[in-house]
């Protein structure tokens, strides 16, 4: 998958072997059960965005973003993934101008290689949501 960067880089990105994928998204999962969810689920998407999801939103990016586990398991996704024609390695990001485009990449890695994982998931919350509320009858 092909995608420009606000920079106007390219970067190229194919989906990381099953291991690789899943590693990092069980890193993501252990990343996210440590921050208190806090977002009113369902008034989120009805509302401004107040000072407890704002806050909530980045402890969870500052979590993934300084997770040693996530980002040990990003590098291997990313090695696969080419910046400016280049496959992306740690010393890449030595140009100024790539570095400025570090987190930005990260993002589109991370977020390319999890998609598969997290698309039937709201399934399965769905089905345990409907299963409480039974049980409650």
């Amino acid at each position: 998958m092909k995608i420009t960067l606000s920079s106007g880089a390219e970067l190229d990105m194919t989906l990381a072997p099953f291991g690789a994928g899943h590693k990092l998204f069980k890193a993501v999962l252990a990343e996210i059960e440590t921050v208190k969810l806090n977002l009113g689920l369902g008034e989120f998407l009805n509302r401004e965005v107040d000072g407890e999801a704002l806050d909530t939103i980045k402890n969870l990016i500052v979590r993934l973003l300084s997770s040693e586990r996530v980002e040990e398991a990003l590098w291997v996704c990313m090695g696969r993934a080419t910046y400016r024609g280049k496959k992306i390695n740690p010393d890449l990001f030595e140009d100024e101008l790539a570095r400025a485009d570090f987190v930005p990449v990260c993002k589109e890695v991370l977020g390319y290689n999890l998609s598969p994982f997290f698309k039937n998931l709201g399934s399965m919350l769905s089905a345990l949501k409907l299963k409480s509320t039974n049980n409650q009858k």
